[in-house]
């Protein structure tokens, strides 16, 4: 797997979170985690929407807010790997009430 870059996002709480880097076409691991789809530009990312997954390759290939992230230009996927279910709802919870994305509704 190529290396992908850091990225880091800030929760309401202050603490960042570092997120690795996907273009749209990457091949995307099968795995736990928390996700931001974003639209990047300039050496900023946009959050569009922030969601959490069990399974990151099947929930990515058929996403619900497809549409909505679409309708934003998404041009990039952030990644923050974690096993834990119950933190990745804390982290969610965090970085929505920041980041205020789009697409979460």
């Amino acid at each position: 797997m190529k290396e992908n870059k850091e990225i880091y996002f800030a929760g309401v709480s202050k603490r960042y979170y570092t997120f690795r880097f996907y273009s749209l076409t990457d091949e995307l691991p099968e795995t736990s985690a928390v996700y931001i789809f974003t639209k990047s530009g300039n050496g900023s990312y946009d959050p569009l929407y922030i969601g959490e997954t069990d399974t990151l390759k099947s929930t990515i290939s058929d996403h619900e807010k497809w549409v909505c992230v679409s309708r934003w230009f998404v041009n990039a996927l952030c990644v923050h790997f974690e096993e834990d279910a119950t933190v990745r709802e804390q982290i969610v919870s965090d970085l929505i009430e920041r980041q205020r994305p789009i697409c979460n509704d």
